[in-house]
């Protein structure tokens, strides 16, 4: 059989696996940007085309070379009901769903209809072709007429992931947020259809996982807890959910299996239910495709979705699932937990953070560590992508024995080059209310502050690492170094009161250092022993983003430092009343809201940017005279660039 991937990334490489095991010769798509990529060196072939969305250029390509199934992973056209279409017209095998499946159950308010006609609990809505019959200054009152009241929640009808959706505090606030919801999810699904429903506070978000035959019959595969999200999408997932009874379970497995049969579903779905605080659940949307949490469910149930998903798709049962006529709840056998390693800094509004990663070392995979990746050292987090490094899923026998060994995975990872969420989720993993399960879906933006400060770093060394006199000091030794070419030593004191610690650094290889402190000697009573502070610690040196800048890495969180004498060139800038507006990432301009000569107030939006498949808003710092515009709409920007300069 020769099977094609339509995708990229740590997903392509993990249908690549499966289906390399069934002794299947697999290609994989690529754009002139990827053609370098992990998953290119390790397929048996390679199709290159202008776009992973390009769905008439990638059915051409197909029949060309004689693809005989396809699997499109998730993402890009996993859910276009058009692109499946076409490969059931072209006689190509597609692993995944009918199109007309995604027709009824990819659109949420499609969905949304059908689970009222099964008698499936669902949340009250105002449709999107209501919206459009009603005046928007009517909005109001017809939410109201519904049992919706503020704060609302806008959605993209067409897809997931948090983009197209926007939280609502106030009626007059509907109308703009509205349009950007519908631009965000035309950009992403290729839909601009948004609806608005009733936004339900401190709920768990629980999934379940089901495979349809097709032809009514299907297995409900348990369910999996994805509450702990930043706006509105997945940051750890776990099966099964620590909150979950057997007659609940039973529940959403029947009500779960009636949709698979009234729409004849065929292959890997997941439903996606909230559930408020009395335990009452609600029915949200239906994703028909394979899932980024999939790992989980795999570990905890020792099943393989994607080798069932291309056996399915050749007319046969998986022999891995019980009979599809049969009502049967499987016994979880393990509990597993998945945390996302994204390229993006928690500290600094989740913005992406994409680049060159100069160095990467993850931690050792085993019968309980499992990691899904794309990368590997010297590999680049692309903008125009999303910002995933990898997958790390651990398992135990118990919820809080997968929890031990998630955190000690954790501590093994090594990225250095780009920001990563890794210290945040080192944090989230350590707090009580996580190890307690006592979140919801609103719980880490509640808990943001503390999550982005918290570190098992002592005070001291933290201290320590942002001083003048450690930045002043790696200076003048990597000058030192610079000019004997060589490793040398340079010794420095830390003074607190009348007792002191020396400390030197030595380079290791490449952009790697080592600090050393000195042990306090006995017959010196009053040197300080700096109990906090290691005998020594190792970090990642890169230069920073202007030339006042260098930056470190320590402990996977990054230390912006300023060279010596950088508080001059602070002081010029401070007694400017001129203002540089720069975009904060790479990614293309959307909107640009501003011209030159406008008068702008303090906290104005002047762009939106999207990047990594993220909208953001760009705003201004104070009220001024915009002087000059150096950006357009559609512009791509390679970095943090000057956007205007405002006086």
């Amino acid at each position: 059989m020769k099977c094609l991937i339509t995708n990229r990334g740590e997903i392509a490489r993990r249908i690549l696996k499966s289906a390399k095991n069934k002794g299947w010769t697999v290609g994989v798509l690529s754009t002139e940007e990827d053609s370098d990529s992990l998953v290119c060196q390790e397929a048996d072939f390679i199709l290159k085309v202008s776009s992973y969305l390009n769905s008439k250029e990638i059915i051409e390509i197909s029949k060309k070379n004689n693809i005989e199934i396809i699997h499109p992973g998730y993402g890009f056209l996993s859910e276009n009901a058009e692109f499946a279409e076409l490969i059931q017209k072209n006689n190509i095998l597609f692993a995944g769903p009918t199109s007309e499946n995604m027709k009824l159950m990819g659109s949420k308010e499609s969905a949304k209809k059908i689970a009222l006609e099964c008698g499936v609990p669902t949340l009250e809505a105002l449709y999107s072709h209501e919206l459009k019959k009603i005046p928007q200054n009517e909005w109001k009152n017809h939410l109201e007429k519904k049992g919706i009241f503020a704060p609302y929640l806008i959605k993209a009808s067409g897809g997931g992931g948090g983009r197209g959706m926007r939280v609502v505090e106030n009626a007059e606030d509907l109308p703009t947020q509205l349009e950007r919801a519908c631009s965000e999810a035309l950009n992403a699904f290729r839909d601009g259809t948004v609806f608005i429903e009733r936004y339900l506070q401190k709920t768990r978000h629980i999934e379940t996982q089901i495979f349809g035959d097709g032809k009514g019959g299907g297995v409900f595969l348990g369910e999996r807890e994805c509450s702990l999200q930043r706006r509105h999408q997945k940051v750890i997932e776990e099966a099964p959910s620590p909150i979950m009874t057997e007659k609940l379970r039973e529940e959403m497995a029947r009500v779960s299996l009636k949709l698979v049969a009234h729409t004849k579903y065929r292959s890997a779905g997941t439903l996606e239910f909230l559930m408020d605080k009395e335990g009452r659940f609600y029915f949200l949307e239906m994703n028909t495709r394979l899932q980024v949490e999939h790992p989980v469910t795999e570990m905890v149930y020792e099943i393989d979705l994607v080798d069932a998903m291309l056996t399915l798709a050749t007319d046969q049962w998986p022999q891995q699932f019980s009979n599809p006529n049969e009502f049967k709840i499987p016994v979880p056998k393990r509990h597993a937990i998945e945390t996302r390693i994204l390229a993006e800094d928690p500290a600094n509004n989740f913005l992406p953070t994409p680049g060159d990663i100069y160095y990467y070392k993850e931690p050792h995979a085993d019968v309980l560590t499992r990691i899904d990746t794309s990368i590997q050292e010297n590999s680049r987090i692309n903008p125009n992508y999303d910002s995933m490094i990898s997958k790390l899923i651990c398992s135990g026998k118990t919820r809080q024995e997968a929890l031990s060994h998630l955190k000690n995975s954790l501590l093994r990872y090594q990225i250095y080059g780009i920001t990563t969420n890794i210290p945040f989720l080192k944090s989230m993993t350590s707090h009580h209310d996580f190890s307690s399960a006592n979140f919801y879906t609103s719980w880490i933006d509640e808990n943001l502050k503390e999550l982005n400060f918290k570190t098992e770093l002592s005070k001291e060394l933290l201290d320590f690492i942002q001083s003048e006199n450690f930045a002043n000091q790696f200076h003048y030794f990597l000058n030192c170094s610079a000019q004997q070419n060589k490793s040398s030593k340079l010794f420095s004191d830390i003074t607190k009161k009348n007792d002191s610690c020396f400390f030197w650094f030595e380079k290791k290889h490449s952009s790697f250092f080592q600090c050393y402190f000195s042990k306090p000697s006995t017959n010196e009573k009053k040197r300080m022993d700096f109990k906090n502070l290691p005998e020594n610690f190792e970090f990642f040196y890169h230069r920073g983003k202007t030339p006042q800048t260098f930056e470190i890495t320590f402990h996977q969180m990054k230390f912006v430092l300023n060279y010596p004498f950088a508080k001059i060139f602070d002081k010029d800038l401070e007694s400017s009343a001129n203002e540089e507006i720069r975009s904060p990432m790479a990614g293309k301009v959307l909107e640009c809201l501003i011209q030159k000569g406008d008068s702008i107030v303090k906290n104005q939006v002047l762009f939106i940017l999207e990047s990594m498949k993220m909208q953001l808003e760009v705003k201004a710092s104070k009220a001024g005279v915009v002087k000059e515009v150096f950006v357009e709409k559609n512009q791509i920007l390679q970095g943090s660039v000057p956007m205007a300069f405002i006086q």
